[in-house]
């Protein structure tokens, strides 16, 4: 069985009716990452995840991972990014398109670790044209956030 006619919404504000299958794709990793800049800079998580758009060039992306910081009561801040061209490694300096951009979010107790969904939705991607899809974080104060079992999930519609 497959979808034949869907409605997407998201946060209220783009509706997108699907008349064909749209294809799924789930890639996980059992990789963790640590991040330790400040904020304002941030720093790019690092997973490599990449896929080639081969249906329209519309994704919806789902981005689920676990974080926990190393301090109570300091914040975090993720942005979901996505570009083309060589993957960012961990560490590396902020770059690529933000999708969504989470301002704050505060751990308020040491090593607790945390689940945390990332979503965005890509309309014009180039088909054939391979993106890559990573996590931008930057933590409170001279502290280490780590991420933790990345799960990315799209659907091109």
């Amino acid at each position: 069985m497959y979808l034949s006619v869907a409605t997407i919404q998201i946060t209220g504000k783009v509706v997108v009716t699907v008349s064909a299958p749209p294809i799924l794709t789930k890639i996980d990793k059992d990789i963790f990452v640590n991040i330790t800049s400040s904020y304002p800079t941030y720093e790019m998580g690092g997973y490599g995840f990449t896929y080639t758009p081969s249906k329209s060039g519309n994704l919806v992306v789902l981005l689920l991972f676990a974080f926990s910081v190393n301090a109570s009561g300091q914040g975090c801040r993720f942005r979901l990014k996505h570009g083309t061209g060589a993957a960012p490694a961990n560490g590396a300096a902020e770059t690529g398109t933000t999708d969504y951009d989470l301002d704050s979010f505060l751990g308020n107790t040491a090593s607790i670790i945390l689940p945390l969904t990332l979503t965005g939705l890509l309309t014009g991607l180039t088909l054939g044209t391979p993106i890559w899809i990573d996590v931008a974080a930057a933590v409170g104060g001279a502290n280490t956030v780590t991420l933790d079992h990345p799960l990315l999930i799209l659907v091109e519609f």
